[in-house]
């Protein structure tokens, strides 16, 4: 008998816990929270569109139930309307939390009486409670077993050199140490061959040092030289034609291929020296050009390669001024020691991946357009000399009078073509097309077909 599915499931309401360590990175991210307290939700499932309603209901206000957005099951995408808040946009776009509320509604489901594969047809998910197998729970247990084992520093200060610049607008580097997150292969969405990591920033401090002498970017992707000789390609059409479209179009490529070779007096030729290199152990290039001053033509062509990942390198010269500034510093050199420093777990079985650092360029507290943005970073060295002017000198305190700190950082991850697009803001139809001829910099912007991004806005990018 079949099962009967109803139009819509609807979920009891649930206080939707956030994690201490996420509001605490939104409200550093942002210098504000506007969070109000507990919040509960409920969501009903649209068995049809296989979209999730999200419905917000605050137990400080009455009749204050109402709908924020959807989320798309099938594609994960979410979509919030005017009634959500900035930190729920936030909070609700984490990977994390698509998954919970996944997982909520097929747990609905579940308790509505429907099998667990009908389940997982309806809501298809790699993290559905009811479909994931022993080996990635036992895998994901570990993983989290490696995780809480660590033994590293939970906390650093959020430190300014020189500390008069918290007061001011100056232009500003400001590094944040954050922790690693591994990839989540099972996270990922469906139909999606990318292995990423998650989008959670725990924070553990920060530094905030001028902007350095000699910032530069190498945005680089690899080529090389590729070859194809003769036999490679008609073997590559033979296994083509096979793999697309049969044995029988393999066949047929073959037998032309062989009738081809038969015919033509030259390309049998040809065929006898290969054979004949093959035979005596030579090579067919070198034969050939013996014997009729000619090579085989190899296909030469640059080919790509896949990207590659940019470097950054700073130096900074470091002279505290008094004994406050001093303290400060010697803070700022022991927080890059530290957290760059390799991680183990307490049975020492283990040995985990350093903390990361976010790396942003400031332009009076905002994201500088004139300089690089830079994804997160490992920091694969961190250089102190401690007498940069060749002298032992220090200040009543025994803190050295000059310090040279060198950087040498790496993105985790590449550099893509979209990625610039992200950064670019939305603006509407009208705003992009109500310009001044007469404006210089009016006519510069740029617009997509449908008035949707203002290129170039996000500025020099990555």
């Amino acid at each position: 008998m079949a099962e009967e599915i109803k139009e819509e499931y609807k979920t009891p309401k649930e206080k939707l816990l956030i994690p201490n360590d996420v509001l605490s990175n939104y409200s550093i991210a942002n210098n504000t929270i506007d969070f109000e307290g507990e919040q509960y939700y409920d969501y009903t499932f649209n068995t049809s569109t296989g979209l999730i309603t999200i419905n917000r209901d605050s137990p400080n206000k009455t009749f204050d139930r109402k709908e924020i957005g959807t989320l798309n099951v099938k594609t994960n995408k979410l979509e919030l309307n005017e009634n959500a808040s900035e930190f729920e946009r936030f909070f609700l776009n984490k990977p994390d939390t698509k998954n919970h509320i996944k997982k909520v509604n097929q747990l609905n489901l579940q308790n509505e009486g429907l099998t667990p594969e009908k389940v997982s047809e309806l809501i298809p998910s790699n993290n559905a409670l009811n479909i994931v197998d022993d080996d990635t729970q036992n895998s994901r247990a570990i993983s989290e077993k490696i995780q809480k084992s660590k033994q590293f520093r939970k906390k650093y200060g959020n430190y300014c050199y020189p500390i008069e610049m918290k007061n001011t607008n100056q232009d500003r580097l400001k590094i944040t140490v954050i922790d690693y997150e591994p990839a989540d292969l099972e996270a990922r969405e469906e139909n999606t061959f990318e292995a990423s990591r998650g989008a959670t920033e725990k924070i553990r401090g920060s530094a905030t040092l001028p902007i350095p002498n000699g910032v530069t970017d190498q945005n680089k992707v690899k080529f090389g030289d590729g070859t194809l000789n003769p036999a490679q390609v008609a073997g590559a059409q033979v296994v083509l034609n096979t793999l697309l479209e049969g044995l029988d179009s393999g066949a047929n490529t073959l037998s032309n291929q062989v009738k081809s070779l038969i015919g033509d007096e030259g390309t049998a030729a040809a065929l006898g020296t290969f054979l004949t290199s093959a035979a005596i152990g030579t090579n067919a290039n070198q034969l050939l050009s013996r014997t009729q001053g000619a090579v085989f033509n190899n296909n030469l062509s640059l080919l790509f390669g896949g990207p590659t990942l940019r470097p950054f390198n700073f130096n900074f010269n470091v002279s505290p001024r008094d004994q406050k500034e001093s303290i400060e510093v010697q803070k700022i050199i022991r927080m890059f020691k530290q957290s760059s420093a390799v991680q183990r777990t307490q049975n020492g079985l283990y040995l985990g991946t350093p903390h990361v650092f976010k790396l942003q360029f400031l332009s009076g507290g905002s994201t500088h357009k004139f300089l690089p943005r830079i994804k997160q970073c490992a920091l694969l060295s961190f250089s102190t000399n401690y007498m940069p002017n060749g002298t032992y000198m220090t200040y009543e305190n025994s803190s050295m009078v000059a310090y040279n700190l060198q950087f040498a950082f790496q993105e985790l991850d590449p550099i893509f073509n979209d990625d610039y697009d992200n950064l670019d803001d939305f603006k509407s139809f009208e705003e992009l097309t109500s310009v001044d001829p007469d404006n210089e910099e009016a006519v510069s912007i740029s617009f997509d077909d449908n008035g949707g991004k203002a290129a170039d806005s996000g500025g020099i990018g990555f």
